[in-house]
């Protein structure tokens, strides 16, 4: 791989998320939105940025842009919970959980499904 490469800017967004980081984060995520920006993780991950930055608004519309591409999408309906909630907007967060809830009807074990525990964590900080 090179340096340069979309999958590697994009493990680095990801890296520098988990790392407490968006500021950094920015940086590679616009590079990969000026060069693949109708990539799905890349709208996604980008949007994930603009929540840990305070940019709620713009990483919901993100969101629901890239659900409008793909509504099974897990990660975009995970992450948009998170932004709603940090967004305080724990009404439209729950109805968020129940779409995503809805989606995973048929795995064995739904209320476990990784998709659901992570955006209940994110839920237990609404009041």
């Amino acid at each position: 791989m090179v340096p340069d490469a979309p999958p590697l800017r994009l493990e680095v967004v990801r890296g520098l998320l988990d790392a407490g980081k968006p500021e950094a984060a920015l940086v590679h995520a616009e590079w990969l939105v000026a060069r693949v920006p109708a990539e799905l993780p890349v709208i996604v991950n980008h949007a994930r940025v603009l929540a840990a930055l305070g940019r709620t608004k713009e990483a919901i519309a993100q969101f629901d842009a890239a659900l409008a591409e793909d509504p099974n999408l897990q990660a975009a309906h995970v992450y948009k919970i998170e932004a709603l909630v940090a967004g305080k907007q724990c009404k439209p967060a729950k109805t968020a959980y129940k779409v995503l809830a809805a989606l995973l009807p048929d795995q064995p074990d739904p209320p476990n499904h990784r998709a659901l525990v992570k955006a209940r964590g994110f839920l237990d900080t609404c009041k």
